[in-house]
């Protein structure tokens, strides 16, 4: 008989956390296990890659946005909607699973709760630690999240630490972050390849290119890295800044930043590819990685990957992003928020010898070979699946 884990996600869009979902959900065996996922709706990026996969059931179910009143949802408060409770309450009963996994806190919002209400036990993944203060009106309500959790899985060990201080949950562990880097090839581009992959998004040639991977979000410190890199600038002709990723619709902060490159006179000095799949060829063209979050991270996997392609990292010292850069070792940590600090980190990465630059990439890639087993974190989420089962089901 195989276990049946119901996964919960209300993203459309790919980001860390869904691509770890995608890699889960592509290794877990499926002899033993029978996987159905919850998405919010079709024809988006996200459905269309768990479409791909063979052997999953997709169900379709928008739970998160429903209106409070007007067009007020969920995006505007911290809240769950009662509505979406019982949709998806009904929905899981239907499906009958053994086990409930919500993908991240905002899907554990509804499906703590709605797993609880059903009798199935439940799991709820977290990736990040986002709250500005000790006490605010995010940490009351995920508080309630952690009554109606049976576990609660952090991708990171100094993640779950901060997160066990903070919300006082007792049912909590974690199961560090992987990547399948088999699917990766980290060979270098030839010479005509890359050029002609650099003419496609107008980047200017033999240029030092130093990245920044993921959504264009000023949690992720996108405006901090702009003001460093304005510094930088002046002192360096032969750098480009690369923003790799935004959404495929405009935001107001992803226009903010842009107005803010036109006002700096900076339109030639950076590039926002938007939305890509080709985040690969980006870490084998890049001198270094930025990620200058300002608010809380788990364990990116950004980091790990750009890692895996000796890429070395410039990140804030924050949550698990010191388990993956070990400052000095394969990159250098910056004070959160901290713009002069991130510059100054830059400019020294960007004025080292050869040979101690090429110390940060060997290191970068050995560490995660030996750290992040991806093998293992599967093993880890199959064996936390059985040992819950039997918990609950009664069998040997």
């Amino acid at each position: 008989m195989k276990i049946k884990v119901l996964y919960v996600e209300t993203y459309y869009h790919i980001g860390g956390g869904q691509q770890g979902l995608l890699d889960l959900l592509k290794n877990i065996d499926k002899d033993k296990f029978e996987i159905t996922i919850i998405l919010p709706k079709e024809d988006t990026p996200l459905y269309n890659e768990v479409s791909k996969i063979p052997d999953i059931n997709i169900e379709i179910l928008e739970f998160d946005n429903i209106p409070f009143i007007g067009k007020i949802t969920r995006t505007f408060v911290p809240i769950y909607h009662p509505l979406g409770v019982y949709r998806l309450k009904k929905l899981i009963k239907k499906i009958d699973p053994h086990i409930v996994h919500a993908n991240h806190l905002l899907a554990a919002r509804y499906s703590a709760k709605a797993a609880r209400q059903a009798g199935y036990p439940n799991i709820v993944t977290v990736r990040n630690v986002y709250y500005k203060k000790r006490f605010n009106l995010n940490i009351f309500v995920d508080r309630r999240i952690y009554k109606n959790a049976t576990l609660i899985i952090f991708n990171s060990e100094t993640g779950a630490k901060v997160f066990q201080e903070r919300t006082k949950a007792k049912n909590i562990t974690f199961i560090r972050n992987a990547v399948d880097l088999s699917k990766f090839d980290t060979s270098p581009l030839k010479k005509e390849e890359k050029i002609e992959f650099l003419k496609k998004y107008n980047i200017p040639l033999d240029k030092r290119y130093i990245i920044y991977v993921g959504t264009l979000s000023w949690i992720k410190g996108i405006f901090s890295l702009l003001e460093a890199y304005k510094r930088l600038s002046k002192e360096f002709d032969d750098i480009h800044l690369i923003y790799v990723g935004g959404g495929v619709k405009e935001t107001p902060e992803s226009e903010r930043l842009k107005s803010l490159i036109k006002e700096y006179s900076l339109e030639n000095r950076i590039t926002i590819t938007g939305f890509t799949k080709e985040v690969e060829k980006f870490y084998k063209i890049a001198y270094v990685n930025v990620l200058p979050s300002v608010l809380g991270e788990g364990l990116p996997r950004v980091l790990i990957e750009s890692s895996y392609f000796g890429l070395p990292s410039v990140a804030s010292d924050i949550a698990g992003v010191k388990e993956i850069i070990r400052d000095g070792e394969n990159g250098f940590l910056v004070k959160k928020g901290d713009i002069n600090d991130l510059y100054k980190k830059l400019k020294y990465i960007l004025t080292i010898s050869q040979q101690e630059y090429e110390k940060l990439t060997k290191k970068g890639r050995l560490i995660v070979e030996q750290d992040f087993n991806f093998k293992k974190f599967i093993e880890k989420y199959e064996g936390l699946y059985l040992d819950l089962y039997k918990k609950y089901y009664n069998n040997a």
